[in-house]
């Protein structure tokens, strides 16, 4: 009989949360100026099952895989903004930089290890966690500026963790593969921006949005084969 994960290692996360009133300037590429993210912990991965159990030898053909863990929820982030950020010198040294990113990812499920023996049912993927709720607020008067290929304003995204990869089964009889696991749901997310004054969002690069929001489902993950 296989062992299932710890819990402390499918643990949720606290909530993050960033307020800034000052002037921020990154000059590198793939940098943030503001980066708040809160990430649930993975499931671990869960080794394949031996013919031994505390001791005991477990009749052939009779072995059981674990489960391993689930995914951790990622927990709420909040951006509010009221200074200035301004990312890149428009010569290529902020390419693909981000003026603030916000998010929430849920853990990934962990993956099962396969069996070997005559007859073997493999592991079953753990769930991906959830991502929760992601708010980004600009103040009037407050700027963002990007000025390189692919820099983008502002990102916020909530990502639910994918499901798991079931465990393999290899018997010389009979193997069924195990199921893969739910991907986790993405959470509500939501940019508010005030354009009042001097204030706003500047992009001048090629491919660089302003503001993208986006949440997404974690993706199933892939059943075992027998």
């Amino acid at each position: 009989l296989g062992n299932s994960a710890p819990a402390p290692l499918m643990q949720n996360q606290s909530a993050a949360s960033v307020t800034n009133t000052g002037a921020i300037i990154t000059n590198g590429a793939s940098s943030f100026g503001i980066l708040a993210s809160s990430a649930g912990a993975g499931g671990v991965i869960n080794a394949a099952t031996n013919a031994i159990f505390a001791g005991d030898v477990v009749a052939a053909g009779t072995v059981v895989g674990g489960m391993e863990g689930s995914g951790g929820n990622g927990g709420t982030v909040t951006v509010s903004h009221a200074g200035t950020i301004a990312t890149g010198n428009g010569n290529g040294g902020g390419n693909m930089a981000i003026g603030i990113l916000a998010q929430s990812i849920g853990g990934s499920g962990g993956t099962s290890g396969g069996e070997g023996a005559a007859a073997f049912v493999g592991d079953g993927g753990g769930t991906g966690g959830s991502g929760a709720q992601v708010s980004v607020t600009t103040q009037a008067g407050s700027q963002v500026s990007t000025y390189d290929l692919g820099a983008i304003g502002i990102l916020a995204q909530s990502i639910g963790g994918g499901g798991g990869n079931g465990g393999n089964a290899e018997g010389l009889f009979i193997a069924t593969g195990g199921r893969g696991g739910t991907g986790g749901n993405g959470g509500s997310v939501s940019v508010s921006t005030a354009n009042s004054g001097n204030g706003g969002i500047l992009t001048m690069g090629h491919f660089s949005a302003g503001v993208l929001a986006q949440s997404i489902g974690g993706g199933g993950g892939n059943g075992g084969y027998g």
